[in-house]
This record gives structure tokens, C-alpha cells and sequence, in this order.
């Protein structure tokens, strides 16, 4: 359940890993864990149970049951050591199809295959002498239960009689217990905090108890959890794409000059530029995903970055040769005067 003070995403948590366990001590003391976590003990209450044809059952919800959950209802009882002995391939079993909120009511009842939340596909029976019903996770953890062998819980191979599962609480909403009882039923209120049920449902005046082989029904078809969430979870995910790219050009030129000079009249000189030209371009691109989980009071944020960067580098040669021809070199121009001097 949640603080009925509290509005949707009113509360946020950012812990590191090593801290999660008390930020998890911390939800639990703020009522918010139910929100975030699979059922445990306590989340749910067997309010109908009759072992005087037709036999049936009812249970409510008093936690938030994920999607894919499965609840099973277990005719074995829990031994001296606290391990569930019997034969489970009898369980009746129900497996949530998506969110089921607090105050769910799932029902049972002997041969009825569809119409009910629970299908009892088996030849199994609640014996009007007294018997045991067990609610257990997948996970293995009692949630919880009742039963009509005695007013306490205590194992005893020879009646196979149930100790109390590990988790529950004698004489509360999570373990019933009232003994010879054919048949009994809860006609309490049906609206209030998880708190004030679970008291209402753990008090035996609020029930109707029968030791003569009579069936009964219970007085609630409907629960109001006042202070428990009223939605399921939602899931938003946010994909944002970034790109950017940088283009860096460097130019170098650099000139050579070589001039040859021989004994004719003809002098050539060649210029040789030779200009490079290197291109980079860098591209990041930057992919940021969020994920938004947001339950009745209290909204987690998970944020993956991913950086892709690539570099590219293109390099440019590009050589330019010049070459001039001369009709004459100063050392030309004097050989010709002399020449003409002596002639």
C-alpha cells in the first residue's frame, strides 16, 4: 500500500547499489515497497472457507500483484521445520495476466474450472473435519493462510496437523485459525487502510463461524484498500538521438625551387609546390534511453547513455611542377660580347 497522503510520483529514491537495502528498509517503514516488489507474507487473507459442499474458498489481495505473478493454494501443511509436506501436485494455482491491485478478490470452488479466478481442476477436497489452505509464491514464501484443525498452529504428523508458516502472524489476517469448523466466513467491513483489515479480518467476532454442516458465503463481494495504490504500474520509455559533427581542414604548402644552370644559354629553373591538405571528421553520436516506471507513489528512472564516436581522416597530396626555359644566362651574355670584340 501507499501513504493516502501521498500523489502519484510524489516520492523519488536515487541510491547506489550498496545502499539498497536500507533504502529498501526505508520504503517498507514509508509503506511504499508494496508498490515496487513481488508479493510477500501478509499480502492476502482468506476470508471464505467451507469444507461443506460445495467446497470453496475466497481470498483478497492486500498487496499489489505483478504481471506473471502466480499465486498457488496448497492443501500441505508446514512441518517442524518450516518445509511445506504433502502432495503439491494437487495446488490450485492463479496466475496474474497483468497488475492485480490490492483488494482483488480470487475465489475457488471444487470442480468449477472457469468462472472463477481460481480453477480447481482437482479431485482434492477441504475436509469438513478440519483442514489447511496455504497461499505460497513462486518464489516460496507463505503469504497466507487458514485452517479449521485447531485454534493454534502446531505440527502433528499423525493428524497432519500445520505448523505456522515461517512469515505469518498467529491470530492475525495472515494465518486463521478456529477449530471444528465446518464452515466459516467473514462478514466485517469491507472498506479501510490495510491496516485497520488486516485487524478486522484477524478478529474471529467479525466471522461467521459454523460447526454444523452448513455451507456459508461471506457478506463482501467488493474491498476498498483506502490507502493502496489505484493503478498499476506504467512503463514509459524515452529514446533521444544526439549527433554531432566536427570538420577540421589543414592546409600545408610547401614550395621548392631548384634552378640549373649549364655552359649553353639555356637555364632552367623548376618550382615544385606540393600543397597537403588532411581532412578529420569526427561524428559522436550520443543515444540516451529512459525508462520510466511509475507505480501509485513512486516513479523510478533508469537512464542508459550509449557514445558512439567514429573518426575519419582523409589526407590530400596534390604536387605542382613550373618549369622555365631562358633564352640566355648572364654567363651567356658575356661570351657573346666577347666575341664580337675580337671579331
Amino acid at each position: 500500500g501507499c501513504l493516502s497522503q501521498l500523489q502519484p510520483q510524489a516520492v523519488f529514491f536515487a541510491v547506489s547499489r550498496d545502499k539498497v537495502p536500507m533504502a529498501r528498509a526505508i520504503l517498507l517503514a514509508l509503506g511504499l515497497a508494496q508498490a515496487l516488489a513481488a508479493l510477500g507474507p501478509g499480502d492476502c487473507a482468506f476470508f471464505e472457507f467451507s469444507g461443506q459442499s460445495p467446497d470453496k474458498f475466497k481470498l483478497v489481495l492486500l498487496g499489489e500483484m505483478q504481471s506473471g505473478e502466480t499465486i498457488h493454494v496448497t492443501f500441505a501443511v508446514v512441518d517442524g521445520s518450516g518445509n511445506l509436506v504433502g502432495d503439491r501436485s494437487k495446488d490450485l494455482s492463479y496466475q496474474a495476466s497483468s497488475c492485480q491491485l490490492a483488494g482483488t478478490i480470487l475465489d475457488a470452488e471444487q470442480g468449477v474450472t472457469s468462472g472463477k479466478a481460481i480453477p480447481w481442476d482437482t479431485t482434492e477436497q477441504i475436509s469438513n473435519g478440519g483442514d489447511t489452505l496455504i497461499a505460497v509464491s513462486d518464489a516460496g514464501s507463505f503469504l497466507c493462510a487458514i485452517h479449521t484443525e485447531s485454534d493454534t498452529w502446531g505440527y502433528d504428523s499423525s493428524t497432519q496437523q500445520s505448523a505456522l508458516p515461517t512469515g505469518l502472524t498467529a491470530a492475525s489476517s495472515d494465518a486463521i485459525a478456529s477449530s471444528g469448523k465446518r464452515s466459516m466466513c467473514y462478514t466485517g467491513t469491507s472498506s479501510g487502510t490495510g491496516a485497520d483489515l488486516k485487524a478486522a479480518i484477524g478478529d474471529l467476532n467479525n466471522w461467521e463461524l459454523n460447526t454444523n454442516f452448513v455451507s456459508c458465503t461471506s457478506s463482501v463481494t467488493a474491498w476498498d484498500v483506502t490507502d493502496a495504490a489505484t493503478s498499476c504500474p506504467t512503463t514509459t520509455t524515452t529514446t533521444t538521438t544526439t549527433t554531432t559533427t566536427t570538420t577540421t581542414t589543414t592546409t600545408t604548402t610547401t614550395t621548392t625551387t631548384t634552378t640549373t644552370t649549364t655552359t649553353t644559354t639555356t637555364t632552367t629553373t623548376t618550382t615544385t609546390t606540393t600543397t597537403t591538405t588532411t581532412t578529420t571528421t569526427t561524428t559522436t553520436t550520443t543515444t540516451t534511453t529512459t525508462t520510466t516506471t511509475t507505480a501509485a507513489c513512486a516513479t523510478t528512472t533508469t537512464t542508459t547513455t550509449t557514445t558512439t564516436t567514429t573518426t575519419t581522416t582523409t589526407t590530400t597530396e596534390l604536387e605542382v611542377l613550373e618549369s622555365h626555359a631562358l633564352a640566355a644566362t648572364s654567363q651567356g651574355v658575356m661570351l657573346l660580347l666577347l666575341f664580337l670584340y675580337h671579331s
